[in-house]
Formats: C-alpha cells, sequence, structure tokens
C-alpha cells in the first residue's frame, strides 16, 4: 500500500480497534491510553503498529501482547473492509520480513493473518 492517506479511517473504526485492544489486557489499556495522550485522538493504524511492534520485541512471548494479536486477528476476521485495511496497513506491515530477525513471531498469527501477510509478500519486491 501506499501512504496511509489511502486509508478510510473514521472515528468509529478507531473507537472500535482501540476497544478491542484494551479490552485484552490492563498493560494494552494502557498502551491505548498513552497513545491517545500523545496523540490527541486514537490513529488506528498508528496504534496497531505498536501493537505489532510490541509483539515483534517481546518476541511474541508476552502473554498481554499475545491477547492483543488474538483481538487484532478478531478484528480482521470479523470487521468490515475498512477495518480489514486498517489492520494490514497498521498491523501487517509492522511485521518483519523473510530473512529479518523476530520473522518467527509470523507463525504465531492466526491463519487469515498469515494468509495476507503472505500474500502481500507475494505481491510486493523485498
Amino acid at each position: 500500500m501506499g501512504s496511509n492517506d489511502d486509508v478510510p479511517i473514521n472515528e468509529d473504526d478507531g473507537r472500535r480497534v482501540a476497544e478491542a485492544i484494551a479490552a485484552t489486557s490492563s498493560v494494552a489499556g494502557e498502551l491505548v491510553r498513552d497513545h491517545e495522550a500523545e496523540h490527541g485522538e486514537i490513529l488506528p493504524t498508528l496504534l496497531l503498529d505498536e501493537i505489532g511492534q510490541w509483539f515483534v520485541d517481546t518476541l511474541g512471548r508476552d502473554a498481554n501482547a499475545c491477547r492483543a494479536v488474538d483481538a487484532v486477528s478478531e478484528l480482521y476476521e470479523t470487521g468490515d473492509d475498512d477495518i480489514q485495511t486498517i489492520v494490514v496497513t497498521g498491523f501487517l506491515e509492522a511485521m518483519p520480513h523473510v530473512g529479518h530477525t523476530g520473522r518467527e513471531v509470523v507463525d504465531q498469527l492466526s491463519g487469515a493473518l498469515r494468509a495476507e501477510l503472505r500474500g502481500m509478500e507475494n505481491r510486493t519486491p523485498n
């Protein structure tokens, strides 16, 4: 995808993403509150990038990060096209590329997210 300017984002989608993440643990809730305090609003693609980085940085071993990723997967699998685009642009683009450190976390993603990520990688030269 191009810039985040192409992503259809509305306040309801941002709130839906934030609430889904915040509900997974007190740590995730604090991350969401910090994000909103820092940016003055919920920027869902940036928030999901932060969740992706948290997951990668902890090598998928932090239970709170894993619960947040489960919520991201649920959003993707049950969301409309706009929510799916936000997940792809924010979360999946934060995943390490083939051959990069932390790539093993991709194996912990849901089947739907792994399939989408592999499809993205097959369309995009590394």
